[in-house]
């Protein structure tokens, strides 16, 4: 199949890359480039490797793209994870405003499929569970959440051929890639924790939370399986499974083995890491057994040890 990808060059759409065109898929690679060469040069793809550079910009009107190639499925995997709590237009511009175009892209390439990437933390339902269902209306707790929510109804409302909603989790990267890990959404609180470095921290959280994670390799292998699985008019897959440790076994576990002080309260944070306190005081649930089902192996258990390293890879120094 003939695949049109965007977010190419990013954190998830890099990981999803390879795998389509290891899949035996031609791949057209939408990059904000001034040129195809840029663009595979950006990609750090092969040129014999299946893909095609595609020059444009989801923030553009219609994404910058003056003719619209051929292709079978939509696979829209630009965002903005920015999850500042102020007015977010650039987060609601990249989120919301750019799916403005997909319908006509859409027609215009002769798709079947819209495959979208969202975020398993949508607006959930009144118990606190995120069923694998379209949202209801809802703000949510920052422009990220409200945004992804916004665009996942726009999308249903709008849309003639079936699409399909991939909600990942926190998604983590490799132990070891620490590089990777400072361009994931996890990587404005690696930073804050770097620049924090050996005070006390205070984390605005409930020991009982769990956090939802999957990890990187889980989330693309998902996305690649949406190609090739039977269509559905709507789809809503949750890839989100709740951590086997809570907040207050990461933070007893930072204190032995990396030296660093750690206070969780429900008052206060620590400044460089308030906007994370929504996820950090909720404790959400998600339903998952229809994504579970279809991809086994995307659900891979994250230990203590693993993300405690992702996070705080050393001993702080006294």
């Amino acid at each position: 199949m003939r695949i049109l990808l965007t977010g190419a060059t990013g954190y998830v759409g890099s990981a999803l890359l390879p795998r389509l065109a290891a899949s035996g898929h031609e791949v057209l690679a939408l990059v904000r480039c001034d040129s195809a060469c840029e663009g595979k040069a950006r990609l750090r793809q092969d040129t014999d490797s299946g893909v095609e550079v595609l020059v444009g910009d989801i923030c553009e009107p219609e994404w910058g793209v003056a003719e619209v190639p051929p292709f079978d499925v939509l696979i829209h995997a630009a965002a903005s994870t920015k999850l500042a709590r102020r007015p977010g237009g650039a987060v609601r511009a990249a989120n919301f405003r750019a799916l403005a175009p997909i319908p006509e892209i859409v027609r215009r390439g002769g798709a079947r499929r819209v495959v979208h990437v969202s975020t398993a933390f949508v607006v959930p339902e009144r118990d606190g569970v995120l069923r694998e269902a379209l949202p209801g209306p809802g703000t949510g707790s920052n422009p990220y959440e409200s945004s992804k929510t916004a665009g996942e109804r726009w999308l249903n409302a709008r849309l003639d051929v079936p699409l399909e909603v991939v909600r990942p989790g926190i998604i983590l990267p490799s132990v070891n890639d620490r590089a990777l890990a400072a361009r994931s959404p996890l990587g404005p609180f690696l930073h804050a924790w770097a620049r924090i470095g050996g005070e006390r921290l205070a984390l605005a959280a409930k020991a009982n939370v769990r956090l939802g994670l999957v990890t990187l390799e889980g989330t693309a292998d998902f996305l690649c399986t949406r190609v090739d699985s039977p269509a559905r008019h709507r789809a809503f897959w949750n890839l989100a499974e709740r951590a086997p440790w809570t907040l207050g076994d990461l933070a007893a576990h930072l204190v032995q083995t990396r030296g660093l002080g750690v206070e969780l309260n429900e008052r206060r944070a620590h400044p460089l890491l308030e906007t994370w306190s929504p996820y950090l005081m909720a404790e959400r649930c998600w339903e998952n057994d229809g994504a579970r089902s279809a991809v086994p192996s995307a659900f891979a258990a994250v230990s203590l040890e693993d993300f405690a390293a992702m996070i705080v890879p050393e001993a702080v120094p006294a």
